[in-house]
């Protein structure tokens, strides 16, 4: 997949997988350079006061969610659906965090926001279905109109001179960046920024539910390796104090380990989309003719025990410890990118994969069945991407 772009085109298979987001390959490149740089400057600049920030925000709405859980609940165990309960957080937070404490309050954007469907992003089939024909215009004309609206409205608060209008801590939100930042973004593009800010808030929200429901199900069936993640927050608490920000996040060895382990494991079946551009012999004699699309089947290979044939690799966060980095597996490196196109996202959106889990060790023992008792891994299902095959996981309040 390392092959000269001439031959396997990331961008055009980006494309081609992404029907709903048909646009010319000039507007693809140049949001693709928006994203680099706000990444970088995320990932480096600004990674902890985000963290910090969101350290705040998430402690609160996961309190919040399994409060009201907890009073829907008969039995010790608080029952959670992880996507829904994972959806609903990051979405709140990802409101904020793109749009500002202040904007993300306002009812243009609130209605904009709310009236998303994720689910009208992954079905571009147009079908005989008057009824849902009729709705999909009628969502496309809302849509419309709450985007004119919304660039008047960012247009107004990037323009202003009142100083009280600006963010205090400029690394709360991607808008304050715009704000403290105006030529590094489309200069005075204000319907580029805007776009920008919306798919911004797009793969906040619809990238980091599944990655983290994978993790809470392993925490949830390795009981054995549940107290060496408990023993690690509380030496961090001891260390550091309560409150958890990119230092202390930095020193949580273990989480990384087990989270790492946790995302490889849960590998796509199929990504690293390409477009070939002329026919390609591989090394098996396969010939790739021009215009297909291929990709790769990570699950597979990281699945794959080669030490015993026939045989699954079993989940253990240590091997990242002790394997070298030279001699770690290739694939064990695509978590965040290949090579010279890694994700200009990493720092951040890694540190929030942490921060989250952390908040749950701390907060909840977590367990995969309302017995409490001992469990398998209920395996994997894939959709759009690799998810456990369960439907909830169960919690009990704790305090370390």
């Amino acid at each position: 997949m390392s092959i000269d772009a001439k031959i396997f085109n990331d961008i055009r298979g980006k494309v081609m997988t992404n029907k709903h987001h048909l646009i010319d390959m000039n507007e693809k490149l140049e949001q693709t350079e928006a994203f680099k740089k706000i990444g970088k400057m995320i990932s480096s600049i600004y990674c902890d006061d985000f963290i910090r920030a969101e350290a705040k925000t998430f402690k609160k709405l996961i309190s919040g969610y399994v409060d009201h859980q907890e009073s829907l609940n008969d039995s010790d165990l608080i029952k959670i659906e992880p996507m829904e309960f994972l959806t609903l957080i990051i979405f709140e937070n990802a409101r904020i965090r793109v749009f500002g404490e202040d904007l993300a309050k306002n009812k243009h954007i609130c209605d904009y926001l709310d009236s998303l469907d994720p689910a009208s992003y992954m079905n571009n089939t147009w079908n005989l279905n008057i009824l849902g024909n009729m709705r999909t215009i009628i969502f496309k004309q809302k849509k419309a109109y709450l985007t004119r609206k919304i660039e008047a409205l960012i247009k107004d608060e990037l323009s202003s001179d009142n100083k009280s209008k600006q963010v205090p801590n400029m690394g709360v939100s991607i808008f304050s960046m715009f704000k403290y930042h105006p030529n590094s973004f489309f200069n005075e593009d204000v319907k580029k920024k805007t776009k920008l800010l919306y798919l911004m808030f797009l793969y906040m929200v619809l990238i980091p539910p599944n990655r983290i429901f994978n993790i809470l199900v392993d925490i949830s069936v390795q009981p054995n390796l549940y107290s060496d993640l408990i023993q690690e927050q509380r030496n961090i608490i001891s260390k550091y104090g309560k409150k958890i920000n990119l230092k202390a996040i930095k020193h949580m060895v273990y989480l990384d380990a087990f989270i790492k382990e946790s995302l490889i494991l849960s590998y796509p079946a199929s990504c690293m989309h390409r477009e070939v551009q002329k026919d390609t012999v591989l090394s098996d004699g396969t010939t790739v003719p021009q215009g297909s699309l291929i990709s790769a089947n990570l699950f597979s290979i990281s699945h794959k025990n080669n030490n015993i044939p026939q045989s699954l690799r079993k989940f253990d966060p240590n091997r990242h410890f002790s394997v070298p980095a030279k001699k770690t597996n290739w694939s064990d490196s695509l978590l965040w990118g290949h090579k010279n196109k890694p994700c200009p996202f990493y720092g951040y959106s890694y540190s929030q994969i942490k921060l989250i889990v952390a908040i749950m060790i701390r907060e909840y023992s977590i367990y995969a069945n309302k017995e409490g008792i001992e469990p398998e891994h209920p395996g994997y299902v894939q959709i759009s991407t690799v998810s456990p095959n369960s439907k909830a996981i169960y919690l009990k309040k704790i305090k370390i």
